[in-house]
């Protein structure tokens, strides 16, 4: 099993179903993991806290319905958090597929020139 220990998880959508099992996934391996949901997840947070025996399982309450409330979230996020590790977007999916034109666009800086580089097939 691949550990997280030291590592941040975002899901959005753990409260239940595929979110809530994917946040267990993570805590289980250690990460410190982030449900972010419009419902009130804390019984999701001590089911995950209870069977993961992982303490670093917590809530934060998220209104997908206007980008104003997004950037409330996000804002609230950065300043409270010192990194990210995981994101995982399970909340969104359900209304990006009932779009003809979705998109999804991840943001990042120019830190991750200084990472290592994968190789490829070629050179494994």
């Amino acid at each position: 099993m691949y550990m997280l220990d030291g590592k941040t998880a975002l899901v959005t959508g753990g409260n239940s179903g595929i979110g809530f099992e994917t946040a267990k996934d993570l805590a289980k391996r250690g990460a410190r993991v982030i449900i972010a949901d419009i419902n009130n997840a804390e019984t999701a947070v001590a089911n995950i806290t209870q069977s993961t025996d992982n303490p670093n399982v917590q809530y934060m309450h998220i209104d997908l319905s206007k980008f104003s409330n997004i950037r409330l979230f996000a804002d609230k996020f950065n300043k409270t958090l010192d990194q990210l590790d995981i994101l995982v977007n399970k909340a969104v999916m359900e209304k990006l597929l009932k779009s003809p034109q979705c998109r999804i666009v991840n943001v990042t800086s120019v830190v991750y020139t200084i990472g290592s580089k994968v190789p490829d097939k070629k050179t494994l």
